[in-house]
């Protein structure tokens, strides 16, 4: 499923990414899913748990390309 996502998100122009952060409490997804819906539909949807470093490596990759992430490699 993951793959398939991906390959939507790239053949789709107007599909976004949403990550839904920790610092959230989880009794306001059913809330930001909501909110999503009234934009548009969700097509996929997955919960990962990662340590501090999968963290970083996912803002890596989130913010490719940006500047201040630049300063932040390790």
């Amino acid at each position: 499923m993951d793959f398939e996502a991906l390959e939507y998100v790239e053949h789709n122009r107007n599909t976004y990414i949403v990550n839904v952060y920790p610092c959230m409490p989880k009794s306001y997804d059913n809330q930001i899913e909501q909110m999503l819906l009234q934009y548009g539909f969700i097509i996929y949807k997955k919960e990962l748990k990662l340590n501090f470093n999968g963290l970083f490596n996912l803002k890596q990759i989130q913010y490719r390309g940006e500047k201040w992430i630049e300063d932040t490699k390790i």
